[in-house]
């Protein structure tokens, strides 16, 4: 976006933590609300404190952990309040949580748009909390296929040790309960012993790291 038009700032509910880094020099605020576990009533009041001191002119929220930028921004008269549903509280993983849902509902008065990743979460806003489908908006996840797309996928093979025959699979994010990948574990596991050519790889890290790498190990030594 044109910085001689646009500025950012970001607000972390807790504290920014080490991706923090890769927007040095980007003329990017950073802010820390170092929110403690549990509720906090008076974070929507500190977040509208921010606002009005740097004069937000949209606010984007995410997720269930950032409903309280919702309030934040009404309480500070923000002209524009976008919320996003990226992905699943480890907590309410099938958002079945009426309480959560309730909330939602009544804060979705002061959004103006919606924005989900796909469209089962788009059926779940208008279907299961009630959203008016005119605000909801899918902006799927991309990929850049041109830049993620070597040349020579043999030469990539065998620069990681891997030849054409082997059949590989896997996934790439954050190591983390809400992910599943131990569902995906416990699957190859089963399908590697009718297919030995079968890989899976596992790319990312997170609190589930340990977890993660304890329960393929297990599972290795039952498999053989």
């Amino acid at each position: 976006m044109d910085e001689s038009k646009f500025s950012h700032s970001i607000c972390c509910i807790g504290q920014s933590g080490p991706y923090a880094e890769r927007l040095n020099g980007q003329n990017v605020t950073i802010f820390e609300m170092k929110k403690r576990e549990g509720a906090e009533l008076l974070l929507p009041m500190k977040l509208a404190r921010v606002f009005k001191k740097i004069q937000i002119d949209i606010v984007h929220t995410r997720n269930w952990g950032a409903i309280d930028g919702i309030i934040g921004a009404k309480v500070a008269r923000v002209p524009y309040v976008i919320h996003g549903e990226h992905g699943r509280d480890v907590t309410d993983l099938d958002g079945s949580n009426i309480k959560r849902k309730l909330i939602r509902k009544g804060l979705s008065y002061f959004v103006d748009r919606y924005m989900t990743v796909s469209e089962d979460f788009r059926e779940w806003l208008i279907i299961d909390v009630g959203i008016d489908e005119r605000k909801v908006q899918t902006i799927c996840n991309g990929v850049d296929t041109a830049k993620f797309n070597p040349d020579n996928k043999d030469l990539v093979r065998a620069k990681h040790g891997y030849s054409r025959e082997d059949l590989i699979i896997g996934t790439v994010g954050r190591l983390d309960p809400v992910k599943d990948q131990q569902l995906l574990i416990r699957a190859f596991t089963r399908l590697a012993k009718k297919h030995p050519r079968l890989i899976l790889l596992i790319i990312g890290d997170g609190p589930f790291r340990v977890d993660l790498v304890r329960l393929a190990n297990q599972l290795a030594r039952v498999a053989h």
